[in-house]
């Protein structure tokens, strides 16, 4: 695994707000993806240990696309300064949906035959009373498929 980099994002709880990694036209059929993630709850987050999603999608055209959940959520344990490397690794063919335009067009054509990975704090319940939610997610997503 490299080095910690500069590359991070900080994953709020709620479904609006995501980490999205486009990869192109670039999977294959058959196989697997190994998705690794270095990261660790945010700071003042003590108390709360959020969930991290990762879902695979893609958007063919204005009308047509897909965005679904793989695997189970993975719970980020590692605490503030501290991170830790958590994996998914997904047989391809059991990803439901993938985009029917892979191989056949080129990227930037419509429609688009790029695909994406996804990840989301999924972490619910409420916060210390007068506190806001503090589940965040710090995340190092420069370096995730192997």
């Amino acid at each position: 695994m490299p080095e910690t980099g500069t590359h991070f994002a900080v994953l709020q709880p709620g479904r609006r707000q995501s980490v999205i990694v486009e990869l192109g036209d670039q999977l294959q059929d058959e196989g697997f993806m190994r998705v690794r993630v270095r990261a660790s709850r945010t700071e003042g987050a003590d108390q709360r240990v959020p969930s991290m999603q990762l879902a695979f999608g893609f958007r063919a055209t204005d009308q047509g696309g897909s965005n679904k959940q793989l695997g189970q959520d993975v719970q980020v344990s590692a605490v503030y300064g501290q991170p830790e490397i958590y994996e998914w690794y997904v047989p391809l063919s059991e990803i439901e949906h993938r985009n029917t335009y892979r191989g056949e067009m080129k990227l930037g054509d419509q429609p688009n035959p790029s695909e994406f990975i996804s990840f989301r704090n999924t972490s619910i319940g409420k916060a210390t009373e007068g506190a806001e939610s503090s589940a965040g997610a710090t995340g190092n997503f420069s370096q995730l498929l192997s």
